[in-house]
């Protein structure tokens, strides 16, 4: 009786081995499947926009009436960041990574546009590779504000360099009365593998250019 008992006892030590063991695998399984379902897709940047981690561009910026001009620097993070945006007040789009051009978000050749309270964001484009591309948006509520901005993508061509851009116009457009829209027009040059390239804004009424942009310098980190 003693032997059997013994027996026994080391039988179910086995077997409580042989459980803790299959436990063990379970949960080890599990963590490496939550970690692979955490993986998150990584959206790059475009060729006319490549705004990658680490890049950064140098401005000149003049106004007309001003005598000296302006010196920016647009900036990327280092690396991308974990985004998602408000899709419906109680929804979320699913998060990917993404780059952030001066604290901004870039999915491609889209950024976020908002609700005014914040609640309901898309996608907006900033600029497209197809000719006669149109976009735009509202300053404010357009309930309450008629104007607009509507940008057309007017050529894709090759500069004096060889190199290949991207021309946009962009004009400013009262809804309500349309004979009271602005009178200035915005040009924007992208260059490819570059970026911004130049930007200038043109009163139509004296043909004269009012204000303008032009890079000076960049770095890009792909």
């Amino acid at each position: 009786m003693r032997t059997q008992t013994v027996f026994t006892k080391q039988a179910s030590l086995v077997l409580i081995f042989l459980v803790l063991c299959f436990m063990l695998s379970f949960c080890k399984k599990k963590s490496e499947n939550d970690i692979i379902s955490l993986e998150y897709d990584t959206i790059k940047p475009l060729s006319y926009f490549p705004v990658y981690p680490g890049s950064y561009w140098k401005y000149k910026v003049w106004h007309k009436g001003n005598v000296d001009t302006l010196n920016i620097k647009d900036t990327t993070l280092s690396a991308y960041i974990l985004h998602q945006y408000q899709l419906m007040p109680d929804s979320l789009s699913n998060p990917v990574y993404v780059p952030f051009l001066n604290g901004i978000p870039i999915y491609g050749y889209d950024t976020i546009t908002c609700d005014l309270n914040g609640m309901i964001c898309s996608l907006f484009p900033v600029l497209s590779e197809k000719i006669g591309f149109t976009f735009g948006h509202y300053r404010g509520d357009p309930r309450y504000d008629p104007f607009f901005t509507e940008t057309v993508v007017i050529d894709k061509k090759l500069d004096q360099y060889g190199d290949s851009i991207l021309i946009l116009k962009a004009n400013f457009i009262n809804k309500w009365e349309p004979a009271s829209s602005s009178k200035f027009v915005d040009w924007t040059t992208y260059k490819k593998n570059i970026g911004l390239y130049f930007y200038c804004r043109v009163d139509t009424t004296i043909n004269d250019t009012v204000s303008k942009k032009w890079l000076t310098e960049y770095f890009i980190k792909e």
